[in-house]
């Protein structure tokens, strides 16, 4: 018997080269010590700087705003700068304004290395993070190191580090790739970034990005261009036409939209002079423009008369969402087949208009729904049309709307419907907002997957139920993951015990293969009071509930766990098993709060934190910026669950925001992302009953699939699998004389 393998390639990461840095001045200065706040002061017994594993002698320390030598200021009499340098651990320098301590050799020396000591006491003193920089004049400093959360050792008079140099600070520049910054000049403009808008990242890496600047330098982002960054440069896609604004006519790159095939897709408003100011009502001129390799195609414009079955009207908005005229521009979607839905209205007269959802395919528009149509509810027209829609593969629009009957202008029935270009319009799921008989309140999230499966999420308030619903099993619409007041109990196997229920759905996503990842605490299945059993992230998939994380889990020194519940936390996945999220409020495992956290859990792996608040980036040459805020995923096209920031390769755009007010787009590979091998081992042979018994190893939660084969080149799947959290399966095979050949292959 033979045995192939599938492999997968291996991320690469930067490899740093140790050197040394010169500098004659250095200043070490804390920005975080172990009491967060608590502590009066900080305290060091030794500093010293390094080269070749040897302290470097003959440096004057000072204290800046913290040294006094008669004692009086806010270094004890004993407890001066000096002290930090006297290479005696029974020494100590104390600081009660917790300022920076600052070497001066009198002349540049190398540095490849520094350490510190801890005091005699006082744990709350201790540096748990801090920026070393250096400086050849005294007043311009270059960011030599930066540890924004180091885990300190707690014993006395103790040694920590050392902590190498080699002319690169501990940034994350190894890690992340700048896509577009805030500051840079937009490629074929002579003005600079002001905002970054929405990006879409495609499975190839390339990354769609949306920016405003202000061409008279403003601090308002006054106009607006798109542009599309290749893994090594960003170049224009098209931005406002600045220069014939005044006299002639000018089109606004608004927002714009790349599918997995990397067709570009515009949204644009377009004026005639530089006062005309669209007020999007019949005035205003809008249009969707696609990039194509022959060209752009105008899908649809204003003024266009091309509606199937409506000739004589004319859209007077191209995208808007229910009665209003705010346009909405993330309210439209595009699919790999290269068509295009959106909301909008449409108008013959002043008095005989209608809000509709529309797919437009080429030139060609055709209506899915209009206000005022017979609903597939008995006795009932469309009403309302929600701006919670998606757009599959094969032209289908899945959409919620409300209904009105015969005799009431509007009775609060609304439900979700599918649209299927050439077949008509049926209902999925019917809604009832008045108290009646329906276990469905509200829809809030419709997906339509990659094989054209159904998701939805509901909610009815009244009993705090939240319930994920799918057509994927082949049984019609139902829900496959309930939460609340009489949810299905979860398995045992989780570790909760078998009284375990989820409380409710927090956040969640839905990949593009029909995965669900989303977090929930668990409570005791009692009727009066449910006491808590945890917290924990969970991936559904296949009919199978697994649990990823639990409220018990530690990365890199944060209890992560505890937060995995808090609304404002945000997850991602994708298809091959990643998960990242963004946490808030992160509590160090010593103590303390990180006020965010960029986590990544690769398939089969540890957690990592990947990115954390006070973190340096580097964005420009030089240019070292603290991140103020990790944007998270939930704004992205209006509703959750919409997968452009993680691909199926590991990639992650992440948008960042700096503590000096700006913004940057980066893209990252998560840690150990690269697919391990699975193996296929005998366990043994059955030759009474006919079957192979056999074990598969590879990473956990991997998707594998069996196949065999009567000659090692046409290979036939005979069943699949997923991989449990230890990385195995086992399964049995029929054997047959013909089957020769069997292997293992992982799912993408």
């Amino acid at each position: 018997m033979r045995f192939l393998f599938f492999l997968m390639g291996l991320s690469l990461l930067s490899e740093t080269v140790m050197g040394t840095v010169a500098h004659r001045w250095y200043r070490f200065e804390p920005t975080r010590l172990r009491g967060e706040g608590s502590e009066n002061s900080i305290q060091l017994a030794e500093f010293e700087l390094r080269r070749n594993g040897t302290r470097i002698p003959d440096a004057t320390a000072t204290n800046p705003g913290g040294d006094n030598p008669d004692g009086t200021g806010a270094n004890p009499f004993v407890q001066t700068p000096d002290k930090a340098v006297d290479d005696d651990l029974q020494t100590k320098w104390l600081d009660f304004n917790k300022g920076p301590l600052v070497l001066d050799f009198g002349e540049p020396v190398e540095v490849d290395a520094y350490a510190f000591a801890t005091a005699e006491d006082a744990p709350d003193r201790d540096p748990m993070g801090w920026t070393l920089y250096g400086s050849n004049d005294g007043t311009s400093w270059t960011v030599l190191d930066y540890r924004s959360y180091h885990n300190t050792t707690l014993d006395r008079n103790t040694w920590v580090g050392p902590f190498q140099l080699d002319g690169v600070p501990n940034v994350m520049e190894s890690r992340f790739d700048l896509v577009a910054t805030t500051g840079a000049l937009a490629p074929g403009e002579s003005v600079p970034f002001l905002t970054l808008y929405g990006c879409r990242l495609t499975p190839s890496g390339e990354v769609l990005v949306n920016g405003g600047y202000s061409r008279d330098g403003g601090a308002i982002a006054e106009e607006a261009g798109v542009y599309l960054w290749d893994g090594a440069m960003l170049s224009e896609v098209e931005a406002e036409d600045l220069s014939a604004r005044e006299t002639t006519a000018f089109v606004g790159a608004v927002s714009g939209r790349i599918n997995d095939s990397g067709d570009v897709f515009l949204y644009e408003t377009i004026g005639d002079t530089l006062n005309d100011t669209p007020d999007y009502g019949p005035e205003a001129n809008e249009r969707i423009v696609a990039g194509t390799a022959t060209g752009k195609i105008t899908y649809v414009r204003e003024g266009r008369t091309s509606v199937a079955g409506y000739a004589d009207y004319q859209f007077t908005n191209v995208v808007k969402a229910g009665f209003t005229n705010k346009p909405l521009t993330d309210r439209w979607r595009v699919n790999e087949a290269g068509q295009l839905a959106f909301y909008g209205q449409a108008e013959k007269a002043a008095d005989d208009r209608f809000v509709g959802v529309f797919i437009a395919d080429g030139n060609t528009v055709e209506i899915a729904a209009r206000q005022g149509d017979p609903a597939p509810i008995e006795g009932t027209n469309f009403g309302g049309l929600n701006a919670v829609f998606d757009l599959g593969d094969d032209g289908s629009v899945l959409f919620r709307g409300n209904v009105t009957g015969d005799t009431v202008e509007f009775n609060d029935d609304m439900g979700v419907f599918h649209h299927v270009p050439g077949v008509g319009t049926s209902l999925v799921i019917q809604e009832n907002l008045d108290g009646g008989s329906s276990q469905v309140e509200a829809t809030y999230f419709l997906k339509l997957t990659d094989n054209g499966n159904k998701f939805l999420a509901t909610l009815d308030a009244r009993s705090r139920k939240t319930e994920i619903w799918t057509d994927a099993g082949g049984n019609g619409l139902e829900p496959v993951i309930e939460s609340g007041p009489n949810a299905s109990r979860i398995p045992e196997s989780l570790g909760f015990g078998s009284q375990a229920l989820l409380e409710e759905i927090t956040t969640f996503t839905v990949t593009e293969g029909g995965a669900v990842v989303f977090t929930a605490p668990v409570v005791e299945d009692t009727f009066f009071s449910p006491s808590s059993l945890g917290e924990g992230l969970f991936r559904w998939r296949d009919g199978e509930l697994r649990l990823l994380l639990d409220d018990t889990a530690v990365a890199d020194g944060y209890e992560i766990g505890q937060q995995l519940t808090d609304y404002r936390t945000e997850v991602m996945a994708n298809d091959a098993g990643d998960v990242v999220m963004v946490l808030s409020d992160v509590p160090l495992g010593e103590g303390g709060e990180q006020d965010q956290l960029l986590l990544a859990l690769p398939s089969g792996g540890e957690p990592e934190v990947m990115l954390e608040k006070g973190q340096l980036l580097t964005v420009q040459t030089g240019d070292l910026p603290e991140v103020r805020r990790i944007q998270g995923f939930d704004m992205d096209d209006g509703q959750l669950g919409i997968p452009t920031f993680l691909n199926d390769a590991g990639q992650l755009l992440v948008k960042v925001f700096y503590s000096n007010g700006g913004g940057g787009m980066f893209l990252t590979r998560l840690p150990s992302s690269a697919r391990s091998p699975a193996r296929l081992e005998v366990i043994g042979v059955d030759s009474v009953n006919e079957e192979i018994a056999l074990r598969v190893q590879g990473r956990a939660e991997d998707d594998i699939s069996l196949e065999e084969s009567t000659d090692g080149f046409t290979w036939t799947e005979v069943r699949t699998l997923q991989l449990d959290a230890a990385g195995s399966a086992d399964a049995d095979l029929p054997f047959s004389g013909d089957n020769k050949f069997f292997r293992v292959v992982v799912s993408p």
